[in-house]
């Protein structure tokens, strides 16, 4: 099988919007109606690349830290997804093939790359990018992904100086062969940054994962180049004229980091800058504004009521299914989120992995009364239910107030406890807590889900912290993620949303709609407010100010 690395049709950002997802807030995202020829040298552009689909840009090391789409501008990866989040295709990568037992994948990297500082970018380089991943000595995100590597395991323990599954072949090509078929392979190299050997190999792993090479003098192959930051003010990148897909348009992008979502906001409207991340509850005061485009997408991030199913309330899955039906979960998405959300049923959101026949749960107070006492579960012996908390947002806190309530009507008696992030992590993996307001990315690869759910992944080493235990959702996770056939694996994906829509090992509610906002200026901008678990190609190096 081969995949071509042809480049996916630019979107623009009114186009974008409707790609990435329907638009359920009613907010429009208009075309701007002076759409103008586009001209190299049309100046800088400023922004507010930040909020969190973005992640926190205080840490530059790519490796690690979550602003996945805007280290894209001075980054490049061998492959990445398309804006709609439908396709992988290359980047660095002109090709690729994948050997007839699907364990080898060999690419094809384009000719005449260089990194920022005029060195070829080569076959060496990816070698090198992944050993250091693969290095427990410099935690990278993608490291727990790509440790299907033939030999990766044997190499992160030291009992190996290399690792036998990556070999260059020639400098613009390299195999990559994993120990069994691995379908989200392609899914973690568009997480992994491609970086320049000859500018790190003398530096430990250890001392690199700290290093302010990172924010001082990094270099890398994409179509902006590091110029400068100063510390919670700013970041400068100019154009790269030698980047391998043509000179940029832009001269400068520069990006301005703002303590609050709101004083972007206000930057954004007064002119200062033309794009940023935009908070829910402030996206409607843009309507009616006809010098910006809003682009809402949809976050792929779902929020669960995580119960701790080692806890002996919750193991008669009639319970867990009461919890379902006492929840008016469309009212909340009406009145809170002001119909910025859609309604989950599984842990699966992407239409593909979704069978037609789940049960949508509907509010049913006399069905989960009716569970509740065929369970023998009685809401005054059990007591009040205590649900761990941590987004101290307002409408979270709304959110909170409202799910008591809801839960009250069918006499399930909850109180919310709020903590911090560390310690909301920490008492998921120590499993103490009874149920978790709890938000996991999925991103585009749904193989994602299996280190959430599968048996094998429960803590301290996994992020199962449900405890949820089925050997056949185990199993067809486990094909889901070595099946390379495109129609295959959606119907196993499919399987297991039927099983895990019955056995509940939470209270699947909903996925929140993100917005970016943009100056109608700024052309041909690609924009969409996805999770930070995958690179998306926005193709800025085509951008342009009219």
């Amino acid at each position: 099988m081969a995949a071509a690395a042809s480049i996916a049709p630019l979107v623009a950002a009114s186009e974008q919007a409707a790609l990435a997802a329907p638009n359920p807030s009613g907010l429009a995202s208009r075309t701007p109606s002076n759409r103008l020829p586009s001209r190299q040298g049309e100046g800088t552009l400023n922004l507010s690349w930040a909020g969190p689909p973005i992640g926190f840009l205080g840490d530059f090391n790519v490796m690690k830290a979550l602003g996945t789409s805007w280290f894209s501008k001075y980054f490049s990866t061998l492959v990445a997804w398309d804006p709609a989040f439908t396709e992988i295709h290359g980047d660095l990568a002109e090709k690729w093939d994948v050997s007839s037992d699907q364990r080898t994948w060999t690419f094809k990297l384009h000719d005449s790359i260089t990194f920022h500082d005029g060195q070829p970018l080569q076959a060496d380089d990816v070698e090198f990018t992944l050993h250091l991943v693969l290095n427990k000595a410099f935690p990278a995100r993608t490291s727990s992904t790509l440790n299907v590597i033939a030999g990766a395991q044997d190499y992160a323990d030291g009992t190996a100086d290399r690792v036998t599954g990556i070999n260059v072949v020639d400098p613009t090509t390299i195999e990559i062969t994993t120990d069994a078929p691995q379908a989200s392979l392609l899914n973690s190299l568009a997480q992994t940054w491609i970086l320049p050997q000859h500018a790190l190999a003398d530096i430990a792993p250890d001392v690199l994962v700290t290093s302010d090479w990172w924010k001082t003098t990094p270099i890398g192959s994409g179509p902006f180049k590091f110029v400068r930051q100063e510390p919670d003010q700013f970041i400068e990148l100019e154009r790269f004229a030698e980047y391998f897909r043509g000179t940029p348009k832009l001269e400068r992008i520069i990006n301005r980091i703002y303590k609050e979502s709101g004083s972007a906001l206000l930057a954004l409207e007064n002119g200062e800058i033309d794009f940023t991340y935009v908070a829910q509850d402030e996206a409607p005061r843009l309507e009616g504004n006809d010098n910006i485009v809003v682009v809402p997408g949809p976050s792929l991030v779902p929020n669960v009521l995580l119960f701790n199913l080692e806890d002996p309330k919750f193991q008669d899955v009639r319970v867990r299914q009461a919890f379902m039906y006492a929840l008016d979960r469309k009212s909340i998405v009406e009145k809170l989120f002001k119909g910025a959300a859609t309604l989950i049923n599984s842990p699966f959101s992407l239409p593909q992995y979704l069978p037609s026949d789940l049960n949508v749960y509907d509010l049913d107070i006399d069905r989960a009364k009716a569970l509740l006492e065929e369970a023998n579960w009685n809401p005054d012996d059990v007591g009040t239910i205590e649900m761990l908390v941590w987004y101290n947002d307002q409408l979270s806190q709304d959110i909170y107030v409202a799910l008591q309530q809801q839960f009250s009507e069918a006499g399930i008696k909850v109180q919310p406890r709020m903590v911090d992030n560390a310690a909301f992590t920490q008492a998921q993996v120590e499993g103490k807590f009874q149920m978790c307001y709890y938000g996991a990315g999925n991103g585009p690869d749904p193989d994602q889900v299996r280190a959430q759910f599968d048996s094998k992944s429960v803590p301290p080493n996994g992020f199962n912290y449900s405890r949820y235990k089925n050997e056949q959702v185990d199993a067809i996770l486990l094909e889901g993620s070595q099946t390379l056939d495109s129609e295959q694996r959606p119907t196993l994906y499919q399987e297991a949303a039927r099983i895990m829509n019955q056995e509940l090992p939470g209270v699947w509610l909903w996925e929140s709609t993100r917005f970016g906002a943009v100056n109608a200026r700024v052309q041909q901008f690609v924009y969409t407010p996805a999770p930070v678990f995958a690179r998306y190609d926005d193709h800025s190096e085509l951008w342009s100010l009219a």
